[in-house]
């Protein structure tokens, strides 16, 4: 697998960095994991927007989806000729079709193959098996483990520490983990987020061999984020926004 990164700001656009987006290829096959806020122009810098094989959205948070409508528009005028699945938590359909204008609804269903996916679920997007475990989010999130040949890619989503980050991003390869706060900033809301420490806490306790963290608040210093997770995580680190594309 590679993994190519669109966008790994937290909750909103940094001035160099757009919002949660990432690009799994795999054997000819185009996944687009998470569309927020201008990842579709990064994307387009890799692949064309008609080239996309499936998407695969961790939550109904704009941050992680806006650009599911910019991508609309561009297949609708386009006449993309095949419906593209769409992968998600219970709800986002409903949630992000309530601001498409009723004349575009049956379109938006139509070349948008929505399919509801919850934690349980084991499934195949094209040459990859997909893996869906729960998250502690302030709305349902998927986190995603995702395998090819031996190989194993996470993807937390958003999620505040629970018991079942370390289990989905077991012996990963790969751990692609969210890292919003220093730990001088826990507390500063209900745990739907995770510190430095505990992102490195979630990696060592999966045994995972690299771990990438994204979802940073953009005012928040990376050096400091890189002190407080390396000193619980030792292995291979680095961040989502520093990095273009890595093999699995």
């Amino acid at each position: 697998m590679d993994l190519t990164i669109l966008g790994g700001s937290g909750s909103y656009p940094s001035a160099t960095a757009a919002c949660s987006g990432y690009l799994v290829r795999h054997d000819g096959y185009n996944v687009w994991m998470d569309a927020g806020n201008g990842t579709m122009v990064s994307l387009q810098q890799h692949i064309g927007y008609r080239d996309v094989d499936a998407i695969l959205l961790s939550h109904v948070h704009p941050d992680h989806c806006a650009d599911m409508y910019p991508y609309f528009f561009a297949i609708l005028f386009a006449q993309l000729a095949r419906a593209v699945p769409v992968l998600t938590p219970p709800g986002v359909r409903a949630r992000l079709e309530s601001l498409i204008g009723e004349e575009s609804r049956q379109r938006w269903r139509a070349l948008l193959d929505w399919r509801e996916i919850s934690p349980g679920t084991v499934t195949e997007v094209g040459p990859l098996r997909l893996e869906v475990y729960d998250a502690a989010h302030s709305a349902p999130n998927n986190t995603m483990r995702l395998s090819a040949d031996g190989k194993v890619l996470c993807f937390s989503g958003d999620t505040g520490p629970n018991e079942n980050l370390a289990v989905a991003a077991r012996d990963a390869d790969l751990f692609l983990c969210e890292s919003s706060w220093t730990n001088e900033q826990k507390g500063i809301m209900e745990p739907i987020h995770l510190t430095a420490s505990e992102a490195g806490e979630a990696a060592r306790a999966a045994g995972a061999d690299r771990l990438m963290l994204t979802h940073i608040w953009p005012e928040n210093d990376r050096g400091v984020i890189r002190e407080q997770a390396g000193a619980i995580f030792d292995g291979p680190m680095t961040f989502a926004v520093e990095t273009g594309s890595v093999t699995v």
